[in-house]
């Protein structure tokens, strides 16, 4: 689940557009200060190629106001740009309006991360009604996390192409209908297909929330927002069986998934009623083809109709371009390896707590209570992340990317702390001990989480989007794995060497950020990418 904070802070302002190259420095009018070393608010026009000859007036943008004059052209096509001050420009719209468009797209994102760990505690329920094995059952619970891997690489230019509305609405509809396939499912693979369609549905809600903020709130407001959505999916993964644990011991695991598919149904009305589409681009586009009719004017234009490459090629390239970054780009591969296994213990923990609540005798509905510690980490994490966006500032005129990186350090030894906690207190002492070693655990790994979208966002810019998605793509892919062999392993192990084993791996590659503190403009400085970034700053 793609969290986002000050957590995934201002940072993600910088996603660009796939089918371009550009970034969103572009979209809102940024150009890169060199002695600032940030984007900054452009004061003169738009670097476009216009007709010889042609009487321009430049495009004057003001990002306090996230607002743009009109930019024209006389002789030719008439490009339009929101005014200063359009009440029709997401970044002019009520605070109000503002928050409840946030705190839809943060739901959306809490329910998805929800329905993803709720499904844990009917699943011995499920195996015994359809009679397969506790290893082809784990497929079910896995299959989810690769549906969210895989979908964004195709979906998200989608997006780009006919707004971040449709999207939503057309998401969330089909994650509930799959959702209810799940509980009328009459096999174990009609309860797969359903798990991994309802993955590659829900995953909207985790991949486009960051865009929408970023479409609506201006840099300096975006700081409480984001950390809500942040905080969302880790809240979500840790409450769903928390909440759900009685159900199947009292109605049985089809319910989970009825209820389940019942609130997405009550939020795709509330989409309905509250949602908006925020992308400015497609706002525009509206615009025009509405001046184009009512004038019969076929002059009325809007620049990202035309810069806007064909939907096939947005879909070559964000299949592609991530998956070259995560192979070619030693940052992005380190990265995505560590946040990756990180996450693949996240979710090996749906199969590990269970068989350890069991060694105090706990019944399900309890097990489901044991998972509360998770949601307490992220609501820790999430509580404490402005003392790093207080470091990033006072430090990233002397660090740069890497001054987001310092929650990242902590986080990387709280992880393997809390893995040994798990460890060496399972069965042994009261059942409040593990769980602090989870809650220490899940502490650690929303700072990891946060720190790679904004380390990613700051080193890449306008190539950030392929980076994070890059990283995304890995990261769900080992919360596909994980859960097919945990349950596994710490029988054949035993349950504290299993624990202890992740505990090590994490101590590992807790190295990475260090080295990053250290090495990382040195290394960055290799990467083509950011070669070709500098080239560009230096022909500005």
């Amino acid at each position: 689940m793609s969290l986002n904070a000050n957590a995934v802070s201002p940072a993600l302002e910088r996603v660009h557009s796939a089918d371009s190259g550009e970034s969103r420095e572009a979209d809102v009018g940024l150009h890169w200060d060199a002695t600032a070393h940030q984007y900054v608010a452009e004061t003169g026009g738009h670097h476009h190629h216009h007709p010889a000859g042609a009487d321009l007036e430049a495009t004057i943008v003001d990002e306090k106001s996230g607002t743009e004059k009109l930019e024209s052209d006389s002789d030719d096509d008439v490009y339009i740009e929101f005014e200063e001050g359009d009440p029709k420009n997401p970044f002019n719209w009520p605070r109000k309006k503002k928050w409840i468009i946030s705190l839809c797209g943060s739901w959306f994102c809490f329910l998805v991360a929800f329905c993803a760990s709720s499904f844990s505690v009917g699943i011995s329920d499920m195996r015994n009604d359809l009679h397969v094995s506790s290893e082809v059952a784990a497929i079910t619970l896995a299959v989810y996390p690769l549906g969210f891997g895989i979908a964004p690489l195709a979906l998200a230019p989608f997006s780009e192409a006919y707004g971040r509305n449709p999207m939503y609405i057309s998401t969330i509809v089909l994650f509930s209908a799959f959702t209810a396939m799940i509980g009328a499912a009459p096999n174990i693979t009609a309860v797969a297909l359903g798990r991994f369609l309802s993955g590659c549905a829900g995953s909207s809600g985790s991949t486009m929330v960051g865009g929408t903020l970023a479409d609506i709130w201006v840099t300096h407001e975006r700081g409480l927002p984001m950390s809500i959505f942040s905080a969302a999916a880790f809240i979500g993964t840790g409450l769903g069986p928390a909440v759900t644990g009685y159900i199947p011991m009292h109605i049985g695991w089809r319910w989970i998934q009825y209820i389940q598919a019942l609130m997405g149904a009550v939020t795709f009305v509330v989409f309905l009623i509250f949602l908006r589409e925020t992308r400015g681009s497609i706002l525009l586009s509206h615009r025009a083809a509405a001046m184009r009719k009512e004038s019969g004017n076929d002059r009325w234009k809007c620049k990202a109709d035309e810069e806007r490459a064909s939907l096939t090629v947005l879909i070559k390239v964000s299949l592609t371009r991530p998956l070259y970054f995560l192979f070619t780009e030693p940052v992005v591969f380190f990265f995505s390896l560590w946040v990756s296994f990180v996450w693949g213990v996240m979710y090996g923990l749906l199969e590990a707590i269970p068989l350890v609540m069991k060694l105090y005798g706990a019944n399900q509905g309890q097990i489901g209570l044991a998972f509360f510690s998770l949601a307490l980490g992220g609501l820790i994490a999430a509580l404490a992340n402005p003392i790093q966006e207080a470091l990033y500032r006072k430090n990233v005129s002397k660090k740069g990317p890497e001054a987001r990186l310092y929650g990242a350090a902590l986080g990387g030894l709280l992880v393997p702390a809390g893995c040994f906690i798990f460890a060496w207190t399972e069965g042994r002492v009261h059942w409040i001990a593990p769980l602090i070693g989870v809650t220490v655990l899940m502490t650690g790994i929303f700072w990891i989480y946060c720190a790679v979208f904004n380390y990613l966002a700051d080193s890449y810019l306008a190539y950030a989007s392929s980076a994070i998605a890059a990283q995304s793509f890995a990261r769900n892919f080992m919360g596909f794995v994980f859960p097919l062999f945990t349950a596994q392993m710490y029988v054949r192990l035993g349950y504290d060497w299993a624990s202890f084993l992740f505990g090590m791996i994490a101590l590992l590659l807790a190295v990475i950020p260090f080295v990053l503190l250290r090495y990382g403009p040195q290394i960055r400085a290799r990467s083509k990418f950011v070669k070709e970034m500098e080239r560009v700053k230096r022909l500005a």
